[in-house]
């Protein structure tokens, strides 16, 4: 138990699978139809609050599964923008804490999101970049965006 105004430690693990088929349409144009399965874990932790009330945080589990296309077209050699859509379902995602040995009223995570996406992949050799933005509506709402950049030796 820590006191004060210090910050949740607890520890967290995470592992995802996927499966995909790759389908080159012709020279230039693909779809990618994929599956991912998500598994991520944050583990307990307990804190007092500067007001002294202890709150005290359970192990929380979130299993999700991803399935949906994405189609790529190479503009060039080095440029490939994308476009997908996706629909993944939260099967778990429940959080629970407790004050005073009270439940507190916690959101789940549980249900549909569908997820749309859009960027574009750069491959100037050996180096891969890739920049995208996602955008999320259902139970998780919101938009992300996302820098990768890659060497290939």
């Amino acid at each position: 138990m820590r006191q004060g105004r210090e910050i949740s430690r607890s520890s967290d693990l995470g592992a995802h699978f996927g499966s995909g088929y790759l389908w080159n349409i012709n020279d230039k144009a693909s779809l990618d139809l994929g599956a991912k399965y998500f598994w991520t874990r944050q583990g307990s932790d307990s804190v007092t609050l500067t007001t002294g009330e202890l709150v005290r945080f359970s192990a929380a589990n979130s299993h999700r599964l991803r399935v949906g296309p994405r189609f790529s077209f190479a503009v060039s050699e080095i440029v490939s923008p994308y476009i997908g859509a996706a629909f993944e379902y939260e099967f778990t995602g429940r959080a629970r804490a407790t004050t005073n040995g009270l439940a507190i009223a916690t959101p789940s995570l549980r249900g549909g999101t569908g997820v749309g996406e859009f960027g574009i992949t750069v491959k100037p050799n050996p180096v891969v970049i890739d920049l995208g933005v996602q955008g999320y509506v259902g139970k998780r709402q919101g938009v992300t965006g996302s820098l990768r950049a890659g060497y290939m030796f």
